[in-house]
């Protein structure tokens, strides 16, 4: 089973019917839950959904009862989505800078490290769907850069020995190359 954090998304639903399409079971955990570090080891991955612009991204792990320490120290691999991405980034040490102007558009990415989550893919670049007013101003310490794009230095990270992954775009509203994104991770957290 996979855990879906809302971070209040507007995508969320959008995230649930990929999910559904890809016959996975999933939980959507929102603010009124409580989750302990006991229960994340029932689950085989991790989806941090993206969510509205925020001061402090820790205050939407807050909302929902959940330590960023508590959910990092799990070792069920874990993907950020845009805000969640933004988290992972902030959690390990770097900062979210607020960019000039909205992007909510496709966006042609640059794939600079196959890896796992990119693994289907036989060219080097693809186009995602971008929704976003923050990015991560740089790479974190211990993560590998995936992707990148002309607007969005840091598309897609990896953590180096632990399977954390980060998403600057909403691989759930990216069509196709969405899915195969997210098919990707599922198959890292051995689901399909």
């Amino acid at each position: 089973m996979i855990l879906v954090i809302n971070n209040r998304s507007h995508f969320i639903y959008e995230l649930e019917q990929r999910l559904t399409e890809l016959n996975v079971k999933f939980m959507v955990m929102d603010k009124r839950d409580t989750l302990k570090l006991r229960r994340l080891k029932k689950f085989k991955g991790i989806i941090l959904s993206g969510g509205p612009l925020a001061l402090n991204k820790k205050m939407y792990l807050e909302d929902i009862n959940l330590a960023g320490e508590v959910l990092l120290d799990t070792n069920v691999p874990i993907l950020g989505i845009c805000l969640g991405h933004q988290i992972i980034g902030d959690m390990f040490g770097a900062k979210t800078s607020h960019m000039k102007k909205f992007q909510n558009e496709k966006q042609r990415i640059e794939i600079v490290y196959p890896d796992d989550l990119f693994a289907s893919f036989k060219t080097k670049t693809i186009t995602v769907q971008e929704a976003h007013h923050n990015c991560l101003n740089k790479l974190p310490p211990g993560f590998t850069l995936l992707a990148r794009s002309k607007k969005t230095k840091i598309e897609a990270m990896k953590h180096k020995t632990r399977p954390i992954y980060g998403l600057q775009f909403h691989p759930e509203a990216s069509g196709k190359t969405g899915i195969k994104i997210l098919k990707n991770f599922l198959k890292i957290c051995g689901e399909l």
